[in-house]
């Protein structure tokens, strides 16, 4: 758009240097003269508003892409946020269940021992037969109880306790593997940030450029205003 106008604004300072080449044999009135300031001045504005508005319009729509791409960063960094939030509470839940199995070990060793204490214990009714009566007396069975036995217990609780702890473990190397996919994501991150950087520095420079170029095609035109000028003093001298 602003190449189409540049473009038709050429054509019309042709047109305009044409007139003038023509009319320079020609006695130029006052009137002609300032038509043609009029005329040059209408090129220049319609030239500066059109630099204007293409620049306003890269800027904005430049300024709403990173808008835009700073909000779905900041969205993906709080569903990240949110994750590692959740697999930190995964992992405390896990370590609350280790440490009560832990104490439910503990408690049963210690039950254990005692029960042996007792058994081992001169006297116990479970460590040896009473010999007080020698006497022959009619034996009377009966039933004995059944008890878990100890050992079972303790190894069921030691199965429960590595379970835990293989699943314990996968889930800290799920939040390793996390955190290694962070680290990644913040470098790519950092490389759109740098490539952003560099091209808003070619931006600049750009646009630097254009200006530099709309200060040269309006060179030519001071110097035709000030010839103008003088020739529209020489015909009032005369």
């Amino acid at each position: 758009m602003h190449r189409l106008m540049m473009e038709d604004m050429n054509k019309k300072w042709e047109k305009v240097c044409e007139k003038m080449d023509k009319r320079k044999g020609e006695p130029t009135s006052k009137g002609e003269i300032e038509g043609l300031k009029k005329e040059i001045d209408r090129l220049k504005l319609i030239a500066n508003s059109a630099v204007t508005s293409t620049s306003t319009t890269e800027a904005t729509f430049e300024g709403e892409e990173l808008i835009r791409q700073l909000l779905r960063e900041q969205e993906a960094l709080k569903r990240r946020l949110e994750e590692s939030i959740a697999t930190q509470k995964r992992l405390e839940t896990l370590e609350n269940k280790m440490a009560l199995m832990r104490t439910m070990r503990d408690e049963a060793l210690h039950e254990v021992e005692t029960q042996e204490k007792k058994a081992l214990r001169p006297g116990s009714k479970r460590g040896c037969a009473a010999c007080a009566d020698v006497t022959p007396t009619t034996a009377v069975r009966k039933r004995t109880r059944s008890t878990p036995e100890p050992t079972s217990m303790v190894h069921t609780h030691n199965l429960e306790v590595e379970a835990l702890k293989n699943l314990c473990i996968a889930d800290f190397n799920a939040r390793r593997e996390k955190e290694q996919e962070n680290e990644k994501l913040r470098a790519t991150m950092e490389e759109e940030a740098n490539a952003r950087r560099e091209k808003e520095l070619e931006n600049e420079r750009l646009r630097a450029a254009i200006a530099d170029l709309e200060a040269v095609q309006r060179v030519p035109c001071t110097n035709l205003r000030q010839w103008m000028d003088k020739m529209a003093s020489t015909g009032q001298g005369k």
